[in-house]
C-alpha cells in the first residue's frame, strides 16, 4: 500500500485527548482533555484551525475529563460532555458556555445530536441514556442499560425513534425510545 502523511499536527494539550470532533464542512475541529484548567479544575476543549493546524480558542468550564464531543453542522456550537457528569452547550464564536445540564449522576461517556441540532442524547455511566432539548435543557430518561453495560458510543437512528448504543458488553445494540418522543424532538428548532 501507500503511504500515510500527516497533514497537520495540533499541539497545544498538556494532558491526554479523550475526545475530538468536527462539523459536517470540517471547518471547526475540537478536543477535549483531562488538562488541568485551575488548582480545582481539570477538562479543556480546544478549538483548531482545520486549514493550518493551528490553535483557534480554548473552552473552560468543566471540572474533569471531556469524555464526548458534537459540533453543530454550521459550527456555531457545540456539546461537551464530561466525567463531572455534566453537559454542556456552547457559542463557539463567544467561546464561552450558553447553558449546562446536570442531568446524568455520573460521567457522561457518549453524545450524539439530532440534525437540526435541537436535542442531544447522551449516554453516561449512571448506565442511563436521556435526549435533552438544547432550548430549555429539559431532559427525558429514554431507556438504562443493564447493569455491566456502560454505553459508550451513540449513534441516532434516522426517523427509526432510535438509537444504536455501543457498549463495554462489546455489544452493539439498537434502543427504541418511540415515535412519540422523536416526532416532539424533530418538532424543535434551535
Amino acid at each position: 500500500g501507500g503511504s500515510q502523511v500527516s497533514l497537520h499536527k495540533c499541539s497545544g494539550h498538556t494532558d491526554s485527548i479523550y475526545s475530538i470532533a468536527t462539523n459536517a464542512g470540517g471547518t471547526v475541529v475540537l478536543s477535549g482533555s483531562i488538562e488541568k484548567t485551575s488548582a480545582n479544575s481539570r477538562g479543556l476543549i480546544r478549538m483548531w484551525d482545520p486549514r493550518s493546524g493551528e490553535r483557534a480558542g480554548r473552552l473552560k468550564g468543566h471540572t474533569d475529563n471531556i469524555r464526548a464531543l458534537v459540533v453543530s453542522e454550521d459550527g456555531r456550537h457545540c456539546v461537551s460532555g464530561s466525567s463531572d457528569a455534566t453537559i454542556k452547550l456552547w457559542d463557539l464564536g463567544q467561546q464561552r458556555c450558553i447553558s449546562t445540564v446536570a442531568v446524568h449522576t455520573d460521567s457522561v461517556w457518549a453524545l450524539a445530536a439530532s440534525s437540526d441540532f435541537s436535542t442531544v442524547f447522551s449516554g453516561g455511566r449512571d448506565l442511563c441514556v436521556y435526549a435533552t432539548k438544547l432550548r430549555g435543557t429539559e431532559s427525558t430518561l429514554l431507556f438504562q442499560t443493564p447493569e455491566g453495560n456502560l454505553p459508550l458510543r451513540l449513534a441516532l437512528a434516522p426517523g427509526e425513534g432510535a438509537v444504536w448504543v455501543a457498549s463495554t458488553s462489546s455489544d452493539v445494540e439498537l434502543w427504541e425510545f418511540g415515535a412519540a418522543l422523536e416526532s416532539e424532538l424533530r418538532g424543535r428548532k434551535w
